[in-house]
């Protein structure tokens, strides 16, 4: 972390956030109004749309003078939309806050100004709304990549590098992990932690509507950066761990559930 003492605004330092939406007028203009809130001065802002037909681009057109740039064109899928905004960005760093998701606060581009210094990626905590309640998720440090999901695309700040940050589009759900191990596995890229939650997501995205050709790919991945038969071993043990939770959650009673809970608590 950056000291009180060193903390300095960049004004200069321009922020590219793009979002990535398809049909998803419910949701976009959320999105949209929590990115032009956000109190920094220097952000572009990009919308790539897939060809909606269900209004989204009539909510696009409303804050059309508000976008430095947008398109609504047939796409291979959201990575391969995602790679559209990179390929438009003018910014030094970039976000992708796609349609459904949205900074938690109009100050968060603000403080990640005064955190970035060197850094290659700044990455914070996520919140979404499970079950009506908030939950929060602390990020967890790159070393440990090799067991997934610690880092959430939303609440990742990356410098923008044409050359290196593309998404990878054979893998349908598993691009942005894929990205973030190459970051920091082959790129050797700096990576800081802010303390902040960055981003409320919207917690019905592909990965967790496909909990398990999701873990197969990231697997797939970890394995690919990470060498070695531990880490196949620590990958495949995670993936048994989940499954069989996931089996538990869904055919065990209630009341069976509970008692576990209790026992692995006492």
């Amino acid at each position: 972390m950056v000291s009180e003492a060193q903390k300095t605004t960049q004004p200069n330092l321009k922020f590219t956030v793009v979002t990535v939406c398809y049909n998803a007028a419910a949701e976009l203009e959320q999105t949209i109004l929590s990115v032009l809130k956000q109190d920094y001065p220097n952000i572009e802002y990009i919308i790539i749309d897939g060809g909606s037909t269900d209004g989204s681009v009539d909510i696009i057109k409303k804050y059309a003078d508000k976008i430095a740039y947008w398109v609504s064109e047939p796409d291979k899928g959201i990575y391969d939309a995602m790679n559209k905004g990179i390929a438009a960005a003018t910014g030094d760093y970039i976000n992708f806050m796609n349609a459904g998701d949205k900074f938690a606060s109009p100050k968060i581009l603000s403080k990640i100004a005064q955190e970035v210094n060197t850094a290659d990626v700044i990455y914070g905590n996520w919140g979404f709304i499970s079950s009506d309640k908030y939950i929060t998720k602390r990020a967890g440090s790159p070393s440990k990549l090799w067991k997934g999901g610690q880092l959430n695309h939303q609440s990742v700040i990356m410098r923008v590098d044409k050359n290196k940050i593309l998404y990878n589009t054979t893998y349908r759900i598993a691009a942005d992990y894929d990205l973030f191990c190459r970051m920091y596995a082959s790129y050797n890229w700096t990576f800081r932690y802010v303390p902040i939650t960055i981003c409320i997501f919207d917690p019905n995205g592909i990965s967790c509507k496909n909990p398990q050709k999701a873990l197969k790919e990231v697997s797939h991945i970890s394995a690919q950066y990470f060498k070695g038969y531990t880490y196949w071993i620590k990958r495949n043990l995670l993936f048994c761990n989940t499954s069989i939770k996931n089996l538990l959650k869904n055919y065990l009673p209630i009341s069976l559930l509970n008692l576990f809970r209790q026992i692995k608590n006492y």
